[in-house]
């Protein structure tokens, strides 16, 4: 049996890349939600990229790693602000399983 695959809630935006420090509220805003994340995922938390689509609207996703770096599950982590940079949406979806 195959999982479903998970529309990427992110098609059509534009990746900005992974420095979040010109944007001190979205940059201080995607700490808070890390560090309030169960220890399990807040350790295991990476690749950290930071998005826009063109309207003014900004995102960020985080990659995080459950049960090891070596072999686990890949979960998604995407925080949306609006053109205030007020977070105004929260996706959370499983990518998949991973065995390195």
């Amino acid at each position: 049996m195959f999982a479903r695959q998970h529309p990427d809630p992110l098609a059509g935006w534009h990746i900005l890349g992974s420095n979040l420090d010109t944007n001190k509220a979205v940059s201080d805003d995607y700490h808070a939600y890390i560090n309030k994340l169960p220890p399990k995922e807040r350790e295991h938390s990476y690749i950290i990229n930071y998005f826009e689509d063109g309207t003014g609207r900004h995102a960020v996703s985080i990659g995080v790693s459950i049960d090891g770096l070596w072999q686990g599950t890949e979960w998604w982590h995407v925080l949306i602000y609006d053109k205030e940079n007020e977070r105004i949406r929260v996706i959370k979806y499983k990518k998949g399983h991973y065995s390195l």
